[in-house]
């Protein structure tokens, strides 16, 4: 606007029939994406010691959620199809004041409103499925078939402020900050089989207390050490009569000592303790002393270095780390037979997320990535993730196991963590193969992971590949593009012991969801 004052305005819309087909509906829209969001950021530079950064933000998602298929592929029955929609207004302000050479105060200010709302079709199928089949009920005399919905509506409020006084000295730097968050949560689920909705409210205040100091020891040594003191307090309730008021006291930090090369290489070693806040699990249908998971806590020793070679033509960057982890939040599911409400009982059965603690655990991995630029035309890219994850004691209840239903506990001691592939893997490159053309290409890689902490069933590994031909011109570029050009089918969730599916007369068997299918399409981009 002039010489103090700038801003920026960013609309953004998404828009997609989904990759899932309704054979009921025969609708190729029910597992939709339509988000739109907008963002307005003004910054003001009042004089040389104090600025204004202001942002605005709305987003209206109204994406369709029909994702369970009984045929384990991207093919549904549902009548009633959910949805997965979000309304959020927010803002934030932040103020940067300079109180010297050396010392700077800033301060921030946020706030957000959403509104959410999750559904979906719990028995993935509509009536009329087994007329004129095995499982029609005018074959058996009665009806057996179930048919319900499961709707979540949230309303979450969230404000935060953060306050920090900043000192850059020629060989010490530190900060100190204080923040403070206060968060509502109100949430309102309507199931078909609740006698009553179910209803329940979140209060959370957390107030921290940290600060880091950096010292340079010489031109190549530095030492860093920061730690953060935070109290969190708890106010739930809901309508099953559930009261609870916990407080918390926790506590992060970090040590580490870093050298910089003459050559330009930055190696590094650290310490660090972190914490992951308890909560609640805002569902009526679970246990009581179910109801609360405890907060998790995890010791991270880490090596690592950065570095160019080749005449700074190739970037290197590895990561070393071993961490050890302490009452691991672990995502669990209770199924439990709709007619008797018996856990592991006959289905058809209802599926119910929740968290829970192990007891420890431990991740190992190592990371490196990789730029190189191998010449004029030829640039290649790279990453390789390793990791080794286990539960060092675990009793579960939960856990599909012969024993559960005689009340004994599966040990997952040494079982490894679900969502952890062993290995990772991404190669690419770019060719420009004439002034204004360039070819693009990746292929990137899984190892086979287990989907739950509760079953033994696991996602296949995969390999994809992606590739890319552009065109780039003087202010506009064009491209097509494919991905998962061999159309790999990539799990992403996995159903372990649970019967939905009538035709099979509710048999228990695993269920999957997939990430997309292969995607060809052209793109363009266009500078004003």
């Amino acid at each position: 606007i002039n010489d103090q004052t700038a801003y920026r305005i960013a609309v953004n819309h998404f828009a997609s029939d989904g990759f899932v087909d309704n054979v009921f509906l025969n609708r190729a829209d029910t597992n939709n994406i339509d988000e739109t969001a907008a963002r307005l950021r003004l910054i003001h530079q009042a004089n040389e010691d104090l600025s204004l950064d202001l942002t605005v933000l709305a987003a209206d998602v109204k994406n369709g959620y029909d994702a369970f298929s009984l045929d384990n592929n991207r093919q549904t029955y549902s009548d009633r199809p959910g949805v997965d929609e979000q309304r959020t207004m927010a803002a934030a302000l932040s103020m940067r004041y300079g109180l010297s050479e050396a010392m700077e105060l800033q301060a921030s200010l946020s706030h957000a409103d959403s509104e959410l709302q999750y559904s979906y079709d719990e028995d993935w199928s509509h009536p009329g499925i087994c007329d004129n089949t095995a499982c029609d009920s005018s074959l058996w005399g009665f009806d057996w078939f179930y048919a319900s919905t499961d709707d979540y509506r949230r309303d979450n409020a969230n404000t935060s402020l953060d306050l920090r006084l900043l000192n850059q000295g020629a060989v010490h730097s530190w900060v100190v900050g204080l923040y403070h968050r206060d968060q509502g949560i109100d949430l309102t689920r309507i199931y078909t089989f609740a006698e009553a909705d179910f209803s329940s409210q979140l209060d959370t205040v957390n107030t921290a207390l940290y600060g880091q100091y950096d010292l340079d020891l010489n031109e190549q040594w530095s030492l860093s050490g920061g730690l953060r003191f935070e109290q969190r307090d708890v106010d739930y309730a809901d309508s099953a009569a559930a009261r609870a008021n916990p407080d918390e006291d926790l506590w992060g930090g970090r040590v580490a000592l870093q050298y910089q090369a003459d050559n330009g290489g930055f190696y590094y070693a650290l310490i660090s303790r972190g914490y992951k806040a308890g909560g609640f699990n805002l569902d009526g249908s679970i246990a009581a002393d179910q109801r609360q998971f405890d907060s998790e806590t995890m010791i991270n020793y880490e090596l690592g270095f950065k570095t160019t070679l080749l005449d700074q033509r190739l970037s290197l960057q590895t990561t070393l780390f071993y961490q050890a982890r302490d009452d691991i939040q672990s995502k669990q599911s209770i199924v439990a037979s709709i007619e008797s409400g018996e856990i592991g009982g006959a289905c058809p059965c209802s599926f119910t997320d929740f968290t829970d603690n192990a007891a420890s655990g431990h991740n190992a991995g190592l990371e490196v990535e990789f730029d190189w630029q191998a010449s004029e035309r030829v640039n290649l890219f790279g990453s390789l993730g390793l990791l080794e994850t286990e539960f060092d004691d675990f009793l579960s209840f939960d856990h599909v196991s012969a024993d559960r239903d005689n009340g004994v506990p599966f040990n997952l001691r040494g079982r490894e963590q679900a969502h952890a592939p062993a290995w990772q893997f991404m190669l690419g490159g770019t060719l420009r193969f004439a002034e204004r053309w360039q070819l693009s290409g990746s292929v990137e890689g899984k190892d086979d992971f287990y989907f739950s902490d509760r079953h033994e069933e696991r996602a296949d590994s995969y390999t994809m590949l992606n590739l890319e031909l552009a065109y780039q011109a003087e202010r506009w570029r064009a491209a097509l593009y494919a991905k998962n050009l061999t159309d790999e089918l990539v799990q992403t969730r996995g159903f372990g012991s649970f019967g939905n599916d009538p035709r099979k007369f509710y048999e228990t068997e695993p269920y999957n969801q997939f990430a997309a299918p292969r995607v060809i399409g052209v793109k363009a981009n266009l500078e004003f």
